[in-house]
């Protein structure tokens, strides 16, 4: 019983407090109630994310239920690799606080994602290059934009709103944003529950 309460406090606290500007962290935690895990990826994408993702994934001794992100975002191939492995597994994707950027890409590839009413989805405009050093924006007329459209109409299912959200992305260079809240969630077909992580352990 102590351990339980204890976990129960722990969890919030983890993914809240940790900053995703850091390279990205892994943990688990088991839900009692049918013994599968929830699996938390904390932190930046980097290049070899997907390699590091799949290699904890793997090593995972329980069925994978939910993956709940909170990231700024990083590199955009590796977050789609993600993205690929998250859909062809049907996992859940869930996000608590923020997930800005590329992190969009695995989260709407998860089936049924959820963002709770306090989180926010942040996105804009993609940039090519190294992060930090030579970093330039896309253009519409490049490859990268209609890659990002196939891709998240596969994710999605809906090359409408792949096509919408990819539009609002190209149509917000950084440093703006779009914001993705329960306010315009509807308008994107993302579901919102008022129900946080305890609710799921």
């Amino acid at each position: 019983m102590k351990y339980k309460m204890l976990q129960k406090v722990f969890i919030p606290v983890f993914i809240i407090y940790s900053m995703g500007v850091f390279a990205a962290t892994y943990h688990s935690f088991n839900r009692p109630a049918d013994h599968k895990h929830i699996v938390t990826v904390n932190g930046k994408i980097e290049k070899d994310e997907y390699s590091k993702f799949k290699q904890f994934i793997d090593n995972q001794t329980l069925p994978i239920d939910i993956i709940l992100l909170q990231s700024n975002g990083g590199y955009i191939s590796p977050a789609l690799e993600i993205g690929e492995y998250i859909h062809e597994h049907s996992l859940h994707t869930r996000v608590e606080t923020y997930c800005n950027s590329a992190c969009l890409y695995p989260f709407l590839s998860g089936n049924n994602p959820v963002l709770y009413q306090k989180g926010e989805i942040a996105i804009h405009r993609p940039y090519r290059g190294e992060i930090g050093k030579d970093m330039k924006h896309c253009h519409p007329h490049e490859k990268l934009y209609n890659k990002l459209i196939r891709k998240l109409t596969q994710f999605t299912e809906n090359k409408k709103l792949a096509s919408r959200i990819v539009e609002k992305m190209y149509q917000t260079p950084a440093p703006h944003r779009y914001s993705i809240n329960k306010e315009n969630s509807g308008e994107w077909h993302i579901h919102v529950s008022d129900k946080g992580l305890l609710n799921h352990i």
